[in-house]
C-alpha cells in the first residue's frame, strides 16, 4: 500500500484486534518460548488445592497443603495395611499348600501360642495353634504323620480311628478347625478385637485335647 509520497507502507500480518482462537495461539507461542519458568506437577496440584480452598471464608493458602498432606497420609496409611493383609493371605495360603505345621515347631510351641491367642480374645487364631499342636502330637506318637495336602478331617478321622476314647473331641476339632481356619476367605485367619467364627470354649476344648494327647504316649 503506497504512502503519501508514494512510498510502500509495511502493514504487520497481525490483526490489530485479533480472535480469541488467534490470541490463544500467540499466547501459546509466546510462552513456549525459553525464559519462561514452568510450574512442576507439584505446583501444579498445590495450586489447585489453594484455589479450591481459596472461597472458604477464614482459609489460608496453608490450608491446601495442609489437607493434601493429610490425604497423602491416609492413602499411604491404607496401602500400607492392604500391603500387610496381602500378605498375610499369601503367608497363610503358602502353608494352606504345605502340611498342616512347620517342622520347626513343636507341639508345646504350638500350645503356647494357642494359649496367648485365648488369652487375647482371638479364639480363631487359638483354634488353629491348638488343632496343629494336636497334629504334631500324633505325629510324635507315630498315629499319623503330617504332609502336604492333608486335611483337618483326614486328622481327625485318622485320630479317631487310632485312638477311640478320643474319636469324638477329635472330629470335633478338625471341623471346629476348619471354621476357623477356612471361615474368613477374604482374609487371613483374625485377631483380637475382629469377628470370630469359633467361641472360646471351642479354643479350650482344642487345646485341652491336643495338650491331653501329646501328654498320653
Amino acid at each position: 500500500m503506497p504512502g503519501a509520497r508514494g512510498l510502500p507502507l509495511h502493514v504487520s500480518s497481525v490483526p490489530v484486534e485479533p480472535s480469541a482462537d488467534e490470541a490463544r495461539r500467540l499466547l501459546e507461542q509466546e510462552l513456549a518460548r525459553t525464559g519462561y519458568p514452568r510450574p512442576s506437577l507439584l505446583e501444579i496440584v498445590l495450586g489447585w488445592f489453594d484455589d479450591l480452598f481459596a472461597g472458604v471464608p477464614g482459609a489460608t493458602p496453608s490450608v491446601g497443603v495442609a489437607v493434601l498432606v493429610a490425604l497423602l497420609l491416609m492413602l499411604i496409611a491404607l496401602l500400607a495395611w492392604k500391603l500387610r493383609d496381602l500378605r498375610s493371605v499369601a503367608e497363610e495360603r503358602r502353608r494352606r499348600a504345605g502340611g498342616l505345621t512347620d517342622p520347626s515347631w513343636s507341639a508345646v510351641d504350638y500350645l503356647a501360642e494357642a494359649r496367648a491367642h485365648l488369652d487375647g480374645g482371638a479364639h480363631d487364631r487359638a483354634v488353629v495353634a491348638a488343632f496343629r499342636a494336636l497334629v504334631v502330637a500324633l505325629d510324635d506318637r507315630d498315629v499319623l504323620h503330617d504332609a502336604p495336602g492333608r486335611t483337618a478331617q483326614e486328622v481327625g478321622r485318622a485320630a479317631a480311628a487310632a485312638l477311640p476314647p478320643y474319636a469324638d473331641r477329635a472330629r470335633r476339632s478338625a471341623e471346629v478347625f476348619d471354621a476357623a481356619c477356612y471361615g474368613h476367605p477374604d482374609g487371613p485367619v483374625p485377631g483380637a478385637g475382629e469377628p470370630q467364627r469359633t467361641s472360646a470354649s471351642d479354643a479350650e476344648e482344642t487345646l485341652v485335647l491336643a495338650s491331653e494327647l501329646r501328654a498320653a504316649r
